[in-house]
């Protein structure tokens, strides 16, 4: 472990990819809305209800997880899974037909 890292680290990278994201991805939980339908239109006949923007983050986090288990493990996935939590919830706070529990907690 590199002697500069601190536990707070992958979190402010995190938070520093969904921000300059931002600009080239578009809003976090209107693209995930989007990834969200374009999913629930290509899985139309297995699925029994349509996938929730904040389901799309968490799937994110499956694909990067997948990658860290098949490939090489490096530390831009564990980056990448924090930034999808945070997208994951911002999506299901901005989501009108979700309701977020111990939201004053954070």
């Amino acid at each position: 472990m590199p002697e500069s890292y601190d536990i707070g680290d992958a979190s402010r990278a995190a938070a520093l990819v969904v921000s300059e994201e931002r600009d080239s991805h578009g809003d976090a939980y209107t693209n995930h809305r989007q990834i969200a339908a374009l999913w629930t239109a290509f899985l139309d006949e297995q699925l029994e209800s349509d996938i929730a923007p904040w389901q799309a983050a968490i799937m994110m986090q499956q694909v990067k997880q997948s990658r860290m288990q098949a490939g090489e493990l490096i530390a831009d996935h564990f980056v990448d899974i924090a930034g999808y939590s945070d997208v994951g919830l911002y999506s299901a706070l901005q989501d009108p037909d979700t309701e977020v529990g111990d939201v004053d907690d954070l």
